[in-house]
């Protein structure tokens, strides 16, 4: 069996893989969920990302390059507020992430 060492605030604790997976994968129901069908924000993405690179540059590139950014940040919001499970929220924590040192890195 594989156990998983997790720090905690102020102690360790010690899981097993199975416990491991349902806390992370399993939603309320108990149902594994990895994938689910894109909501709007990430469907407007899809599009936005379509959109840009059939047009390479210019005012519509651009559009479509801020719409895009806007679309998935709100996805990633949704996410980590109402994520069905641990697996989703992190996903959601890491594109935010991404977004926001795309937005502020130099160069």
């Amino acid at each position: 069996m594989v156990w998983f060492l997790i720090w905690t605030y102020n102690s360790y604790m010690v899981i097993s893989a199975k416990s491991f997976v349902n806390k992370v994968f399993r939603d309320k129901s108990g149902h594994i969920v990895i994938w689910q069908n894109p909501n709007l924000p990430l469907w407007l993405w899809i599009v936005s990302v379509i959109f840009g690179l059939m047009i390479k540059n210019g005012l519509w590139h651009e559009v479509a390059s801020r719409l895009g950014t806007a679309a998935i940040f709100t996805w990633s919001y949704l996410e980590i507020r109402s994520g069905v499970n641990l697996f989703r929220r992190i996903i959601g924590i890491v594109v935010m992430l991404v977004i926001i040192y795309g937005m502020f890195r130099v160069g």
